[in-house]
């Protein structure tokens, strides 16, 4: 099989992952709104008739954070708490837990760390009425409007954030998978002196540039040592084999110019995967939920490269090589 892209994307880093927009209580058709426009730290959220200030555009990051106020401030939890009741209010953002949420397809926006629906109180739905973290219950009161749909140039990974999946890791050897992402895509070795070198894109949010490639690995062979996780938190693919994945069982990077193919009218390398070829981030992953909490993969790929043998896998694994389990 001829891997062509591959994002993952779970439940939950400025810049910004999906657009600037309001989120509107479905009970009152008031909006989120940091009370009295007032950006000061511990300042508390309610509703408020939708006015299109600064205080009422939020915007969810790629590291679950709710930003708002320009993007200077991060929704929180009152004095870190995690029980019923606690009020909701913007602090500096710092990354802590209680900083992190999870927008969900119910409409319903959920803290990370407490479990808890940001709630208008006690159902209210007049000006004014405190936002606080409160047990899910389904009623309209915990229910906001979605955010604004992409622009038509975001990547595959704005549309996972802005649908409150934010991605945990996104690799791919053909195409940057956030609009404004501009680093690199992956790296390649050549055989001839076992330099390295990173292959990024022509443009931000653009493809890869292939021609990079061409003129380092002219003359001899190169070979795909790892592939980049364009989502910040440092979920490389490496080869097994390598010194980056210790312990592992021996295998050998793909050849870098297996599949050539055109994107976006330029052209690009596949990650072409043949019988000995794996990747491996080894059992510490950033970011990454385990147990029942969700998340989603998404990949492209090719179905014409295949046989007749088992298994061809990408996603989550256990925290060792161990099949010892279920979901081993």
């Amino acid at each position: 099989m001829a891997l062509l892209t591959v994002l993952l994307a779970t439940a939950p880093t400025w810049p910004v992952s999906a657009p600037v927009a309001p989120l509107v209580s479905s009970a009152s058709s008031r909006c989120l709104d940091v009370k009295g426009n007032v950006d000061t730290p511990g300042t508390a959220l309610d509703i408020w008739d939708c006015n299109d200030q600064v205080n009422q555009a939020f915007e969810f990051t790629s590291a679950g954070e709710l930003r708002t106020m320009n993007g200077t401030r991060c929704v929180d939890a009152y004095d870190n708490r995690t029980a019923p009741g606690a009020p909701v209010v913007i602090r500096s953002c710092d990354g802590r837990p209680t900083q992190v949420w999870r927008q969900n397809s119910d409409g319903s926006v959920t803290g990370v760390a407490s479990g808890f629906c940001l709630d208008v109180n006690g159902a209210g739905t007049a000006n004014g009425t405190a936002v606080i973290l409160w047990t899910c219950n389904g009623q309209s009161n915990q229910k906001w409007s979605t955010l604004t749909p992409p622009p038509g140039g975001s990547g595959p990974c704005d549309i996972y954030s802005a649908g409150g999946t934010p991605c945990v890791a996104a690799h791919s050897t053909v195409r940057a998978l956030y609009g404004s992402y501009n680093g690199a895509l992956y790296q390649v070795r050549r055989s001839s002196d076992n330099a390295t070198r990173d292959i990024g894109v022509l443009a931000p949010g653009g493809f890869a540039d292939a021609a990079a490639q061409d003129s380092f690995c002219a003359g001899t062979s190169c070979v795909i040592t790892v592939v980049r996780d364009q989502s910040g938190h440092g979920n490389d693919l490496w080869y097994q084999g390598s010194a980056q994945v210790p312990g592992s069982s021996q295998s050998s990077p793909a050849k870098a110019t297996s599949e050539s193919l055109t994107a976006g009218g330029t052209k690009a390398y596949s990650l072409y995967i043949n019988p000995g070829n794996s990747y491996w981030r080894d059992g510490h992953l950033t970011g990454v939920p385990t147990g029942a909490a969700p998340e989603g993969a998404y990949m492209v790929t090719s179905g014409t490269h295949v046989n007749s043998g088992c298994c061809f896998d990408y996603g989550n694994s256990e925290t060792t090589r161990k099949a010892d389990a279920a979901g081993a």
